[in-house]
């Protein structure tokens, strides 16, 4: 290659990383101006209703992590879980992120504790994650901690090239075929996704927008036994693991919606014995 060609691709270059630049600065600003504060999050949860702290609240989280992408998240509530007092749902919320909101939990009395595990993402440093959970009776409880993400998890540059396809979302759930009436078993469910939080670049520079799944919903014997609310904050391939309380013979129906109105479902088949 000739110096004068050599001149103009290293200009070119410096060109794409200057705009790659200012667009990762924009990205940046737009993410620290982006959401309201966890605090009012959670005051328009409450709607003037006082969060009573309690440890029957749990949270599960390393005190620091490595990487802000994919931090885990525990979260349970001690309650009999029996029609007359159980936890009808659990909202999480980060502060520091550029949207607070981080899921909220259904449960079903009669289908085992009421607890569950995800991935989550978190911007870069000290943050307080908060849980609300709203009991049968109407009492709300609340707890905290705190958790430190040591890289940034919710925006900057994705390495994903410009127009490339999206790839198609494949579920992924881990069900015994055989069980003993009323075990308790652990469900981990995965669905391969990207989860674009609207706070990312491609390469060269240019904004993603949001695409995530927003719910999941697990069906067993055809009744709803647990469901999620999904933020942008879930990490990609979103990850929900929850207990089921084998009790009869059944399919397990899973479903995931996404932005846009996509459906993604699976099933599996589980023997109690």
């Amino acid at each position: 290659m000739s110096s004068a060609g050599q001149t103009g691709l290293t200009r070119r270059r410096a060109i794409l990383g200057a705009a790659a630049g200012a667009a990762l600065l924009a990205m940046r600003r737009s993410v620290a101006a982006a959401g309201v504060s966890a605090e009012l999050a959670i005051a328009r949860l409450l709607a003037g209703r006082k969060a009573i702290a309690s440890d029957r609240v749990r949270i599960e989280l390393p005190y620091t992590f490595d990487y802000g992408l994919s931090v885990p998240l525990g979260v349970a509530v001690d309650t009999p879980m029996t029609d007359a007092d159980h936890v009808r749902r659990i909202d999480v919320f980060a502060d520091g992120n550029p949207l607070p909101e981080v899921l909220s939990l259904y449960f079903q009395p009669g289908n085992g504790p009421a607890r569950a595990a995800t991935r989550f993402r978190l911007a870069k440093g000290n943050h307080r994650i908060s849980a609300i959970a709203e009991m049968s009776d109407g009492t709300l409880l609340t707890s905290s901690a705190e958790v430190v993400a040591m890289s940034e998890g919710c925006g900057g540059n994705s390495g994903i090239e410009p127009d490339a396809p999206e790839p198609q979302p494949v579920p992924r759930i881990n069900v015994p075929g055989e069980v003993g009436r009323g075990d308790l078993v652990d469900v981990p469910s995965m669905i391969s996704h990207r989860m674009e939080s609207g706070f990312r670049i491609d390469t060269a520079g240019n904004p993603l927008p949001r695409r995530i799944i927003n719910r999941m919903e697990c069906q067993y014997a055809g009744r709803l036994i647990f469901a999620a609310d999904l933020a942008p904050a879930i990490a990609a391939n979103a990850y929900l693991k929850f207990p089921l309380l084998a009790v009869e013979t059944g399919d397990i129906a899973f479903a995931w919606y996404e932005d846009g109105g996509a459906v993604y479902r699976a099933t599996r088949r589980i023997e109690v014995d």
